[in-house]
């Protein structure tokens, strides 16, 4: 069970991600969630994860094509007011992954990933980077059905590639 989920109204379950054998840094596209951020808006994170040794919750900006050096996401309490801390603008997307910057063994548990977008040439209300967690702006917490498909389409002008999952809902919206 999830500390303090009733706060913020995040899953009610967390996930554990066990890093002793992951290699550190980063691992390539085929282990991230890639967000895209619109031309104009500034991408807000949060995210709700408690690490041990070397471990986090990375974003690495993609620019041109090109994923740009990793960021550890500042850790948010469960219960913490401000659940939007991290802020990415001017860039074509940022991609999500859990990992370690070295060797020490490490482990990340994450209760929540919450991301919102705001236009970058205004300034968003406090209230905008603040908690719960609002109905209408995702959902109460996911799991993936099966293994996430990769299907790259073609090689033309960079590549393309077509990426498809299915999720069932495991939280429990209260």
């Amino acid at each position: 069970m999830t500390s303090g989920f009733l706060t913020n109204k995040i899953p009610t379950q967390s996930a554990y991600y066990d890093l002793v054998d992951i290699a550190p840094g980063y691992r390539g596209a085929d282990d991230t969630l890639f967000v895209p951020v619109p031309d104009g808006m500034t991408l807000y994170l949060g995210a709700m994860y408690q690490a041990t040794g070397a471990g986090a919750v990375y974003a690495s900006p993609v620019t041109g094509g090109v994923t740009g050096t990793a960021v550890p996401l500042t850790p948010v309490g469960n219960t913490d007011t401000v659940i939007l801390p991290n802020t990415f603008s001017g860039v074509d997307g940022v991609r999500l992954w859990v990992g370690k910057s070295y060797g020490l063994p490490s482990s990340v548990t994450g209760a929540a990933l919450i991301a919102r977008l705001y236009r970058s040439d205004r300034t968003p209300p406090a209230s905008f980077t603040q908690g719960p967690w609002v109905g209408g702006m995702g959902h109460s917490g996911c799991t993936f059905d099966g293994v996430p498909t990769l299907i790259r389409n073609t090689g033309i002008r960079g590549g393309t590639a077509g990426y498809a999952a299915t999720f069932v809902e495991v939280g429990d919206w209260l």
